[in-house]
């Protein structure tokens, strides 16, 4: 039993060095986070703005299951959730009176205007990379999000 065990944690210590690089043989290893594939200006309720890459909001419920959007942000539709892509994204004006629900007015890249409720993000909140380091902030402490159109 102990040698089928020892067996299993080595196959499964092998793949995840093949799969995060450990034996890919590159001269140079490339992380997926050093790409960057959209850009946002976040300007917190103090009127700080910053230029957050790859951002990703958490919308993790319990500890057992994380869930992060990579490409935008959720809203809430009846008693569904959906989201909306950065790439459909100009600006978001957050207005937060620290109750439920967080209200959003989006301005779409198509020019048209929607306001709606906005999922309430976890502890995760909005984060990301800057030039400086890493990102993070609660949505309810989020004025606006301007998309960064490349």
């Amino acid at each position: 039993m102990k040698s089928q065990k020892f067996d299993y944690l080595l196959l499964l210590f092998i793949v995840s060095c093949l799969i995060f690089g450990g034996f890919t043989g590159c001269k140079k290893k490339q992380k997926v986070t050093d790409e960057v594939f959209q850009r946002v200006k976040v300007t917190n309720t103090e009127g700080v703005t910053t230029e957050v890459k790859n951002p990703e909001i958490d919308y993790t419920e319990n500890d057992t299951l994380r869930y992060a959007e990579l490409f935008g942000i959720r809203i809430q539709k009846n008693d569904e959730t959906e989201p909306i892509l950065w790439s459909e994204i100009d600006h978001i004006d957050i207005t937060t009176d620290n109750k439920a629900p967080l209200i959003a007015k989006i301005r779409l890249a198509n020019g048209n205007i929607i306001t709606t409720d906005l999922v309430e993000d976890s502890q995760g909140g909005l984060s990301g990379r800057t030039d400086s380091g890493t990102f993070q902030i609660r949505l309810r402490n989020v004025k606006s999000i301007d998309v960064v159109k490349r």
